[in-house]
């Protein structure tokens, strides 16, 4: 347990320092005076990342299948809405068929990120990631104020569909995933 924990610390402490290293600008919640950020533009590709996992692995764009529908959502662990989404996926996971989905939170969100997992038993997809993310790459291609949850469909081609925010019906994701 010492050594996943130190494991994590290491992780998180070198995500930190990459996002340093590349000059990457961080936006705080309550900062969207600042204009980083432009909203990705429908039938636009998915954008380059590198999201760590809570069991300390990366999965990056090029991890993706090709020719399956994506679902990247942003959420956060404590957000009551967020969990709402996540639950209203998860009883309809059946529906959802080979599409991958990626929950990404901000990566000082990462502790919380294995017990979010297992409370919520999304480790029971294989389909299913859920990731932090610097909050350079959160800021950059998600809404800069952090509207939670926002989910962005992608289809097949992993050319974006529609953007969610708030609420996130189930049905309406299905319809979009299959355009």
């Amino acid at each position: 347990m010492f050594m996943k924990r130190m494991l994590n610390m290491l992780l998180v402490m070198a995500l930190s320092l990459s996002a340093f290293s590349q000059g990457a600008p961080r936006q705080v919640p309550g900062t969207e005076g600042t204009k980083t950020h432009d909203e990705a533009k429908i039938n636009s590709t998915i954008p380059a990342f590198q999201f760590a996992t809570a069991a300390g692995k990366f999965i990056t764009n090029a991890d993706l299948p090709a020719n399956k529908p994506v679902i990247l959502a942003l959420f956060s662990p404590t957000c009551d809405h967020c969990q709402r989404a996540v639950a209203a996926i998860k009883d309809k996971m059946n529906l959802f068929g080979d599409a991958v989905i990626i929950f990404v939170t901000s990566i000082s969100n990462f502790s919380e990120l294995e017990n979010f997992e297992k409370i919520s038993e999304l480790s029971l997809f294989t389909s299913i990631h859920v990731c932090a993310a610097q909050d350079a790459f959160i800021t950059k291609f998600f809404m800069p104020n952090w509207i939670l949850p926002q989910v962005m469909v992608y289809n097949k081609q992993q050319k974006l569909q529609k953007i969610f925010y708030e609420t996130v019906n189930t049905d309406s994701l299905l319809v979009y995933m299959k355009k």
